[in-house]
């Protein structure tokens, strides 16, 4: 085991991969991570509540989305009529 001296990354992880107790003040803000899986109407919503409600604080936030646009769910399945004719009768 090392010292808690040694050079760690803003991870916590030191080079040689092993985890290690960063030493720093009680109460000192870590940057926050948020993960989104998605683009589509929740992944967007959330990307914009997110850049309103955490400016100014230490948030990384990241959307992935599989496909090659957003839209999720409507980007893939689009409707060949729209919905009102195939209602009628």
């Amino acid at each position: 085991m090392g010292s808690i001296t040694e050079p760690v990354d803003s991870d916590g992880f030191a080079d040689d991969g092993s985890y290690k107790i960063r030493n720093v003040p009680l109460g000192t803000r870590r940057q926050l991570r948020v993960v989104c899986i998605g683009a589509g109407y929740s992944g967007v919503l959330l990307a914009i509540i997110v850049s309103q409600k955490m400016q100014g604080h230490n948030v990384d936030f990241q959307i992935y989305e599989m496909n090659h646009d957003l839209g999720g769910t409507w980007l893939k399945n689009r409707q060949a009529v729209p919905y009102a004719e195939a209602l009628k009768v």
